[in-house]
């Protein structure tokens, strides 16, 4: 009897060691069943993930890294983006107050000495708005600045009928000599720009898709995409010309209209003036095809990045509802485990005989 009883003992604990490693495994399914279910992710490392489905770290390692290259390159371009925008904005506005002010003057030779007056006044309000607006910002970064967007590009924008610039064409215009008014604009001493602007002549640019930079704008001193103005009366930079242009038809007085010369220096200026805001028209219009692929660049990378992203979801994100389902099951299935184990744990001998 001792025998069959000690042989009894000895089953009945095997049995209950079977059911308690079962309970083990299946309580190790249902703690990553929970995490599954409440952070939505195959697992919370690379090495768990690799663990449940072999192969799959090593491919979600190369597609975040390429996402995150993808976002960086979209957030770039998505502030260049902001700029261009800005700086556009910015160029129409300089060609509407610039082309109101020569639309004003073109027709003073018939005019009083009153509206002279008038289109001189308007002529000068036109350049100080004019300098203001290079000074336009985005955020913090001055748009028209060049390389170096901390500093405004134009030191006395407001005050700029008084700056060296100003006052050596106002000069120029007292004799009604056009050669000298763009001889005063062009030396650099009377520059209406900063002196970091012209040691640091170039222009912002941002890396789009492959790595390829993109120029992303257009600095205060200089025509960017189509060259140096060409041409007589001209300084070579079309935003120096309507600065020029501008601060000599505000330096005008009523009086010079029965100068001999006034017509022919009316004349040259309105000329100048306008070809420098069609030269203008032509850089922003340059820049537009720019901003176009940076516009167009944005989309197509971001499209990449969620097909990635959707990839990746593939490798470490769970079906949800088949998770949940799994964990009802293995709660069921744990809470079942531990009731046997407990009947086990309480069947006496007279329940073998």
């Amino acid at each position: 009897m001792s025998t069959s009883i000690a042989s009894l003992s000895t089953g009945n604990f095997g049995l209950i060691q079977q059911l308690a490693a079962d309970s083990s495994i299946t309580s190790q399914k249902l703690a990553q069943l929970t995490i599954q279910s409440q952070t939505g992710y195959v697992a919370t490392t690379y090495a768990g993930l690799e663990t449940a489905q072999p192969g799959s770290a090593g491919q979600t390692l190369i597609l975040n890294s390429s996402i995150a290259t993808l976002n960086n390159t979209i957030s770039n371009l998505k502030i260049a983006q902001g700029q261009m925008g800005v700086q556009q904005n910015a160029i129409q506005t300089i060609s509407d107050i610039a082309s109101k002010a020569l639309t004003q003057f073109e027709g003073v030779n018939s005019l009083s000495g009153s509206a002279l007056s008038t289109a001189a006044a308007t002529a000068r309000s036109a350049v100080t708005q004019i300098a203001s607006l290079l000074n336009s910002q985005d955020g913090t970064r001055y748009i028209f600045s060049g390389q170096d967007s901390t500093i405004p590009p134009v030191p006395n924008a407001t005050s700029f009928t008084s700056a060296a610039f100003y006052v050596s064409i106002q000069s120029a215009t007292n004799s009604l000599s056009v050669s000298g008014v763009f001889a005063a604009a062009s030396n650099t001493t009377n520059s209406p720009f900063s002196s970091t602007l012209a040691s640091n002549p170039g222009v912002p640019s941002v890396l789009g898709a492959g790595g390829v930079p993109i120029t992303t704008g257009i600095a205060a001193n200089a025509n960017q995409f189509i060259g140096p103005s060409v041409g007589t009366n001209t300084t070579g930079s079309y935003m120096t010309d309507i600065l020029a242009t501008l601060s000599a038809i505000g330096s005008l007085q009523p009086g010079q209209l029965s100068n001999s010369g006034f017509t022919n220096f009316a004349n040259a200026i309105s000329t100048s003036l306008g070809n420098a805001i069609n030269t203008m028209a032509q850089d922003a219009g340059a820049l537009g095809n720019n901003q176009a692929l940076v516009n167009t660049q944005i989309t197509d990378l971001q499209q990449t990045s969620n097909a990635f992203t959707n990839q990746v979801a593939g490798f470490d994100q769970v079906d949800m509802t088949k998770t949940l389902s799994q964990l009802s099951a293995t709660q069921t299935q744990l809470q079942a485990s531990y009731q046997l184990i407990a009947a086990v744990k309480t069947m006496s001998l007279t329940q073998y005989i």
